[in-house]
């Protein structure tokens, strides 16, 4: 068994964000444990609890249990449930800033809930030594509950921190590793997400609220008038890629030398009305060259990136031009010491 107990002081103050406020300060006190249990040899389950106050947030409990069966020393199955919070920032419950013509901007919401998070999955792990192998694999659901996001909650009101959605996020992922020689190592990593998502309680009732974010309708992607609440929904279910996936082939070579190349394809995703990254493929390439001085170990390596050429990992487009963050072809030189 492990166990621990912990304290939190923050505290911030600012003219501008939190204006006539002075200073405000939270404070956070926290206990946990975690057992483990292995009563035979094909058995292992865990066990554990945090227990939060948050002078902001309130009390939070936080749950976690797992049970792992070994099938035989290469094959294990892991069944887990877990329930975390995620609560806000100090300005999220305390902002009061005004815009330039002295009109309410960001308010504090003083009465603002905690994210919740109920995460339950399924896991294999295969480790086949023989072949120097290895494959572990998981199955997830995840469903977060008022999600949290600063939005207008009225006509001529302050945005501020609502929670207006429930989300679904259910997936899998792996990781295969394969090492055939002795210098050789093949790495592949999936990952597939799906994310669905609802208004939340408090978001129908700024839908119906006349001058909030959620109001009233909007000309959508297709040029078709819907609800502004769809929009919101629809870009929370495009928020993460549906599937991105990295292979990794590392190679010891002659006279010291590590060779590795990385390939990565990433789908789209967007997440705001003026944001998206398009989905792309990149290729790195890195050769290092170990060696001794001196007693001391060392490398210099070079490193290439984005070998395809430039992309877009965040696009932003505004009414003047789009911008973003573009990766273009890098290339480097690095020295390494160990004392």
């Amino acid at each position: 068994m492990v166990w621990g107990v912990s304290w939190r002081y923050d505290a911030m103050a600012s003219e501008t964000m939190m204006r006539g406020r002075g200073k405000e300060s939270r404070q956070v006190w926290r206990a946990f444990a975690n057992g483990e249990w292995k009563p035979v040899v094909w058995l292992t389950a865990n066990l554990g609890t945090s227990s939060e106050y948050d002078t902001l947030a309130g009390n939070h409990l936080s749950p976690r249990a797992s049970v792992a069966f070994h099938l035989n020393p290469q094959n294990t199955v892991r069944f887990g449930y877990t329930q975390s919070w995620r609560t806000a920032s100090i300005l999220a419950y305390r902002a009061n800033h005004l815009a330039a013509d002295g009109s309410p901007e960001l308010a504090g919401n003083p009465h603002l809930p905690a994210e919740r998070l109920d995460s339950w999955e399924i896991a294999y792990l295969g480790n086949w030594q023989d072949w120097r192998m290895s494959l572990d694999v998981r199955h997830f659901q995840e469903v977060i509950t008022d999600r949290l996001m600063a939005v207008r909650t009225a006509a001529g009101a302050a945005d501020s921190e609502q929670s207006i959605q429930d989300l679904r996020i259910q997936g899998y992922e792996f990781q295969w590793k394969w090492q055939p020689l002795d210098g050789t190592r093949l790495l592949l990593n999936h990952a597939s997400i799906k994310v669905n998502s609802r208004l939340s309680g408090n978001g129908w009732t700024l839908a119906a609220t006349p001058g909030s974010h959620f109001a009233g309708m909007t000309v959508g992607a297709t040029g078709v008038l819907e609800p502004e609440y769809e929009v919101y929904q629809r870009l929370a279910e495009s928020s993460a890629p549906r599937r991105s996936t990295s292979l990794m082939w590392m190679q010891k070579l002659p006279g010291g030398l590590d060779f590795s190349l990385m390939k990565y394809w990433v789908d789209a995703i967007k997440w705001t009305r003026n944001t998206e990254s398009e989905g792309y493929r990149r290729t790195d390439a890195r050769l290092g060259y170990n060696f001794r001085f001196g007693g001391q170990k060392g490398e210099l390596a070079y490193t290439v990136q984005s070998l395809d050429g430039s992309h877009a990992e965040q696009r932003k487009h505004s009414s003047r031009r789009p911008n973003g963050r573009f990766v273009d072809r890098r290339h480097w030189v690095s020295l390494r010491l160990d004392f």
